[in-house]
């Protein structure tokens, strides 16, 4: 993952530069240098302002301010290998700043010091207010934390790192691969702990679910009941694993059974009544449908089911600004379920929003496509 963290510090480091002046403040001889080198920094002039920092240094070298530009410019220029007799002179100062000593951290662990990387680094942290160098420490604990097995304190470090980048890809990527180990070590200790529990059928049951597999999935469920009766939310999973193994009468019947142990362990199931409206539904019920789907939202205002299942009943009976307003919720509530986005384009085009039925087509197609190379990818992986 190294390698990774590499190429994502990168692209956060050059918006650090030049977007949230992390440039030290200029004093001292050679400041004619300085400020050349300032301005060439803001023209995106690298090499040039390199050359007047380094002129600047000559004439000076205990310009700890200097010293630290460069070694910022550097860093990012060149590696760490030019950056760090700048950085660690920097670092002499009276007032080190906090800054340079989290790009010195990262120095060290690239350079093979990760023990005093990560001193370093966890030092810094609290001290930086700058997001982009905070996130660059982050990047680097996690990275240190991962790979040494300490998945627990990747993943705290991961939660700060999210909550500052939520829609970063390769922080995003770098989370699905903590919490990933995570699961399984987790999987693993609790095969290990109890091997035949109601747990460890539970968790058969879900990983069958995942993979498609809804009748081994309902045997799964069914030992985990026999195990613990009284085991919370076994009911409802198993009314679903019922509806994606068959919609005939026999897996309705199943499915309406288990929903309704589930409202008795919680009469406020909100997933449960809007599965009960599904039912009802292909039942061809739709009064009785529209009244599951009425309390499963006064339950839980964004119940896909329900929103979903209303949006259809009101279309059906000719009601389409309604209809689109609930499935528009829907698409909310689930952005990446592609019906709901093909019906919604259905629904704007006879409503004559020309624009907003191409925008939910061209959502449709994408989303289609993109699970189609999924489930291929799945298969591939599966097959090898």
């Amino acid at each position: 993952m190294t390698h990774f963290i590499h190429r994502i510090a990168g692209v956060f480091a050059v918006q650090c530069l030049l977007l949230s002046g992390l440039c030290l403040a200029q004093t001292g001889a050679g400041v004619d240098h300085i400020q050349r080198a300032h301005q060439l920094i803001g023209e995106g002039k690298t090499d040039a302002a390199i050359a007047e920092y380094q002129a600047a240094v000559a004439m000076e070298p205990s310009n700890f301010e200097a010293q630290g530009n460069l070694g910022v410019l550097q860093f990012f220029a060149k590696g760490c290998a030019d950056a760090m007799p700048h950085l660690t002179a920097a670092l002499t100062s009276v007032q080190p700043d906090a800054r340079l000593q989290a790009l010195v951290g990262i120095c060290q662990k690239r350079q093979g010091q990760v023990e005093e990387g990560e001193r370093n680094l966890t030092a810094a942290l609290p001290l930086v207010t700058n997001p982009k160098i905070r996130n660059l420490i982050l990047l680097n604990l996690v990275d240190i934390e991962y790979s040494r097995g300490d998945l627990q304190q990747a993943s705290s470090n991961l939660a700060d790192l999210i909550k500052s980048e939520p829609a970063n890809p390769d922080v995003l990527y770098l989370a699905f691969r903590v919490y990933t180990d995570l699961a399984d070590s987790a999987r693993d200790e609790l095969t290990i702990a109890a091997p035949d529990s109601a747990r460890i059928h539970l968790l058969m049951a879900e990983r069958f679910i995942k993979d498609g597999e809804s009748t081994l999935a309902i045997r799964q469920y069914q030992e985990t009941l026999a195990k613990d009766p009284s085991l919370p939310g076994v009911h409802f999973e198993l009314g679903e694993a019922y509806l994606k193994q068959s919609l005939d009468e026999s897996s309705l019947a199943r499915a309406e059974t288990e929903l309704k142990l589930a409202l008795k362990e919680n009469s406020r199931n909100a997933g449960a009544e809007g599965k009960l409206g599904v039912i009802e539904g292909f039942r061809g019920h739709s009064n009785l449908a529209e009244e599951h789907f009425t309390r499963a939202l006064s339950f839980k205002g964004d119940q896909l089911d329900a929103l979903e299942g209303l949006g259809k009943i009101l279309r059906d009976r000719g009601e389409n600004e309604k209809a689109a307003e609930y499935l528009s919720r829907a698409s909310l509530a689930d952005p990446m379920d592609e019906t709901v986005h093909y019906r919604l384009a259905q629904l704007y085009r006879e409503l004559g929003r020309k624009a907003d039925s191409e925008r939910e087509m061209k959502l449709f197609v994408q989303i289609r496509d993109l699970k189609s190379k999924s489930s291929l990818a799945k298969q591939r992986t599966t097959a090898q």
